[in-house]
């Protein structure tokens, strides 16, 4: 398509030429000659698309510059701004504005930078050329650029694994020099031009469609034929450059990824490529994975399945270490057994994983239900020594059930004996009162042998039941004559007076005292009858059997009755008279008459049973009167 304009050009060329070997005596070009410059031209003409021309109404004296573009001849600059690629980002964003496929990522409307390709251009303007593609062997070669417009093709050579710059003429900001400066298919587009006006642009090389362009506000408009896209890997020549997939180096030799060897690079999606002994590519090697310390399905990592190098703790007691393999399908740390830094040991009974094999203590049985011994239960089994074990219920386990033995029987102590022991130990604790003892294995249970002797002084075993030990005990008052109980006065006036008491006897042994006075009432006697009615009488009014009193009278010494269950005292004359005691008798000295004198006595009574008569908790009761 610019054939011919350089066919014109050239031709133009020689024309100036032969007419500037035909001009005398000047220098400068004249109208229709060849030129650079316009100061080349003769006086009154300008140099356009170099042919010395006379200037139009569109034409500008002198000519602009490259920023600036002459309309109505103005020179008018040329926006810096403006968007030369029409890829949607102006000039001062894009990091080349003459490249429609190389532009920034747009992060706030999620818009991806340019595809990177290998062709050493920086195409998402991230500062890094090339980045994420596959390295390339030094020395390889790939061509590049394209024969579109201005342009020409080269090739770019790989150094330490990455694609130079392209040897061939790359892209131009357009110029109004009716050629495609910047080979995007369009020529002259956004220069001056007469509205209405129309040519041909484009191309018809790999995937594009040529078309025209139309002159719209005074400048052309770009091409509207199939123009260039994005390459992608698809065997197409989707930037119409002349090239297929380039920027993919299909064909290029190249080593597959792990174990997968040698091969050449084909394409894998329309963005990715690979090699072709890689997986899913024509060539396949790979194989699956296995723990081998190779990269067998060719993904970049080594064994990653089973996490190999990481840190790890080991089993049990095992410690810190890191990730092998032992066989081809399963891994370990090294700390753990038949790893490289095997820290196991042999095992022993102490609550830790020592041989590393994920259980504790397994050769003894650790955590095994139990039986304990005798009243022990059930329990588990638990380490005694590094060696030995025990049911965590026996004597020394962690549930300790043992109790001291008792007489019950049982094996109470867990060591496999029944009710062994003194009496003293089996039968402990004693019930209340109760000193003494014996354990009767036949019948499982302690007793008392003695309700005497067996029990605390002063308490007494009467209902013969062990469990509520010795409950009957002395009322510990009266014990004695000097401890002897002091009952209500007793006395002979207004016909005599009435005390009555009971108590019982317990335990064995136990004796009762008790004082009283009788009173001798002279006045109110001999008011009365001219008697002194004075007679103390103790009687038991009830009593079981064996019980008798002793009675003293005024001195504990002075016994007066022994042994009896009855007793009188009085004042008997001599010789006998009616009534007794003194009576008659007078206060005053009347002839025939007693004197009537004060006898008031004490008397000491001792309750007590006789020897040989059983122990009972019958109660008796004395009855004490003074007077008839």
């Amino acid at each position: 398509m610019k054939k011919p304009l350089r066919i014109l050009i050239v031709f133009a060329a020689a024309v100036g030429a032969l007419l500037l070997s035909l001009a005398c005596g000047s220098d400068k070009v004249p109208a229709g000659g060849f030129c650079d410059i316009d100061t080349d031209c003769a006086e009154g003409l300008i140099c356009k698309q170099n042919i010395c021309i006379e200037p139009g109404s569109g034409d500008c004296e002198p000519a602009c510059g490259d920023e600036f573009v002459c309309r109505d001849g103005e020179c008018v600059p040329i926006s810096p701004d403006s968007d030369k690629d029409g890829d949607g980002w102006l000039a001062t964003e894009d990091c080349d504005d003459l490249d429609p496929f190389t532009y920034p990522a747009d992060p706030d409307n999620g818009i991806p930078g340019g595809f990177e390709f290998w062709d050493g251009k920086d195409n998402d303007c991230d500062g890094v050329t090339d980045e994420d593609c596959r390295p390339c062997r030094t020395g390889d070669t790939q061509p590049c650029g394209t024969d579109q417009g201005e342009c020409t093709p080269g090739v770019q050579t790989c150094t330490d694994g990455i694609f130079g710059e392209c040897s061939g003429q790359g892209p131009v900001p357009e110029k109004d020099d009716g050629l495609d400066n910047d080979c995007d298919g369009s020529i002259d587009e956004g220069l001056p031009c007469n509205n209405g006006d129309t040519r041909d642009c484009g191309t018809d090389v790999g995937e594009c469609v040529p078309g025209q362009q139309l002159c719209e506000n005074a400048v052309w408009g770009l091409c509207q034929g199939q123009m260039a896209a994005a390459e992608i890997c698809d065997s197409k020549d989707n930037d119409c450059d002349g090239q297929t997939d380039d920027g993919f180096m299909p064909g290029l030799f190249c080593d597959g990824v792990g174990e997968c060897a040698a091969g050449n690079f084909e394409c894998a999606t329309e963005t990715t490529i690979r090699c072709s002994t890689e997986p899913g590519g024509s060539q396949d090697q790979s194989s699956s994975d296995i723990c081998n310390g190779l990269d067998d399905n060719c993904d970049g990592q080594t064994d990653e399945a089973f996490n190999i190098g990481e840190s790890c703790i080991g089993t049990g007691l095992c410690g810190n270490g890191s990730r092998e393999c032992l066989t081809e399908s399963t891994a370990i740390c090294s700390s753990d057994p038949g790893g490289s830094q095997d820290q196991s040991l042999t095992d022993i009974c102490d609550g830790y994983d020592n041989n590393c094999d994920g259980s504790t203590d397994e050769d003894y049985g650790v955590g095994q239900t139990c039986e304990g011994e005798g009243e022990c239960g059930p329990g588990q089994v638990e380490c005694a020594t590094t060696d030995t074990t025990i049911c965590s219920t026996n004597p020394g386990g962690s549930q300790d059930g043992s109790l001291a033995e008792t007489c019950d029987g049982l094996d109470n102590d867990c060591d496999s004996e029944t009710d062994e022991g003194t009496d003293a130990e089996l039968c402990s604790p004693l019930p209340a009162h109760v000193v003494n003892a014996v354990c009767n294995p036949a019948e499982a249970a302690c007793s008392m042998t003695d309700p005497a002797t067996d029990c605390e002084t002063g308490w007494w075993d009467l209902n013969g039941e062990y469990a509520d030990g010795c409950e009957m005990g002395d009322d510990a008052s009266g014990n004695t004559c000097e401890q002897a109980i002091m009952l209500q006065d007793i006395s002979d006036a207004d016909g005599g007076g009435l005390v009555e008491i009971s108590g019982q006897l317990i335990p064995a042994g136990d004796q009762d005292w008790y004082k009283i006075t009788g009173l001798d009432e002279l006045d109110a006697d001999e008011a009365i009858d001219g008697c002194d009615d004075y007679n103390v009488e103790i009687v038991f009014t009830s009593k079981p059997d064996g019980i008798v009193f002793d009675v003293a009278v005024d001195l504990c010494s002075n016994t007066a009755c022994a042994s009896d269950d009855i007793f009188s005292y009085d004042y008997d004359p001599d010789p006998p008279i009616a009534g007794i005691g003194e009576c008659p008798c007078s206060m005053t000295n009347i002839e025939g008459m007693n004197i009537c004198s004060k006898e008031d006595r004490i008397f000491y009574i001792r309750v007590y049973r006789v020897a040989g008569y059983p122990v009972t908790d019958e109660s008796y009761t004395l009855e004490i009167s003074n007077g008839i």
